[in-house]
């Protein structure tokens, strides 16, 4: 059951800069993790590649790695390493074609070869709008102590393809937001570079939809993302919402992984079967391998807040300075905003 739980980890922790899920887990080292997409959409085609460290809870990156993308019409395209992100490989000025069938071949440095089982993506998604709602809800941190915070609430009103022969969907929001470190105050009036950091707002929910068991041709108000009001609404703070339909074996992966994010607290669940994802060692089909890689078809819609659109005063400390010079005397974020996961200098062109 541990090792069970460990993937789920895995498979949460490496798309799309998810922050990760604490959970404890059994010693697997050496497990290779390859899991991401390759979507029209731009900026959402990625790879993430690891390997399950023995001693760490989140995967080494492997960094040097070749990852191809291949069609069906024998074109040949390279995801490219994030220089800011090792183990990480995006698509760029790339537009991937619904209809088409894509799969990958992933060289390691170490020479061994994985390629993942076909996907053909998707001709239709539909349309997607978001609104969000701010509410007091309990909370039990990870000490157990019972408090009330404010979370935001993010709903999705979608609109189906009618007619079409796409009905599955999956729906995720990223939210990406501003931090400004502190600007001590110096004789040449320098001001430090703000972080932008990019992760899953909601790591552990799995929102997923088949039309198959429905005649339904839109949903309202469907919650999507529920996310702790913190310091990261102090400033310009976006949440992406991505409406993605789903091969049919890509949708049952899914489909998995909601049912073991939410049966592993209780004996009285019914124990999941170990989740099998579509990668493969070309010499050594025996070899576990974690991950998923898929091929979507995706609509999005976008907002942002700052502190004076929500309708509660965020009781957070700011990073303004405060008249001292000693680094102690300021949250460790406001020293170094690259000390904060997922973060980076590198801004999105639409931020």
């Amino acid at each position: 059951m541990k090792k069970i739980i460990f993937q789920l980890f895995l498979i949460l922790c490496t798309g799309s800069c998810l922050t990760p899920i604490e959970i404890n887990t059994l010693n697997v080292g050496g497990t290779i993790v390859i899991a991401g997409q390759v979507s029209p959409l731009k900026d959402r085609s990625s790879i993430q590649i690891g390997s399950a460290s023995e001693d760490e809870r989140l995967p080494v990156p492997i960094s040097g790695a070749e990852v191809k993308l291949l069609d069906s019409d024998g074109n040949r395209y390279y995801y490219i390493e994030n220089s800011s992100f090792e183990g990480t490989y995006t698509l760029e000025n790339t537009t991937a074609v619904p209809g088409r069938t894509y799969h990958i071949e992933v060289t390691l440095p170490t020479g061994s070869v994985y390629t993942s089982i076909p996907e053909t993506m998707p001709i239709s998604v539909g349309t997607l709008s978001t609104n969000f709602d701010v509410v007091a809800e309990e909370f039990i941190d990870a000490e157990g102590t019972l408090s009330q915070l404010d979370f935001i609430k993010i709903f999705a009103n979608s609109q189906f393809p009618v007619g079409s022969s796409m009905s599955h969907f999956r729906w995720s929001v990223e939210e990406t937001y501003l931090l400004s470190p502190t600007d001590f105050p110096d004789p040449f009036g320098s001001i430090p570079p703000p972080c932008f950091i990019s992760q899953n707002a909601d790591p552990q929910r799995v929102t997923l939809l088949d039309l198959t068991t429905t005649a339904i041709t839109q949903v309202n108000q469907k919650l999507i993302a529920s996310r702790i009001v913190d310091f990261s609404f102090l400033e310009r703070h976006y949440f992406t919402s991505y409406q993605t339909a789903l091969s049919n074996n890509a949708f049952e992966y899914w489909s998995k992984v909601n049912i073991l994010a939410n049966q592993v607290g209780s004996i009285f669940d019914t124990p999941p079967a170990k989740i099998k994802g579509n990668i493969i060692n070309v010499s050594n089909g025996k070899e576990e391998v974690l991950g998923y890689f898929q091929a979507v078809n995706e609509s999005y819609d976008r907002f942002f807040t700052l502190p004076y659109l929500l309708p509660i005063k965020i009781q957070v400390r700011k990073c303004d300075f405060t008249g001292s010079f000693n680094s102690l005397d300021y949250p460790p974020r406001c020293i170094n905003c690259l000390s904060v996961r997922n973060s980076s200098y590198s801004r999105p062109d639409w931020f």
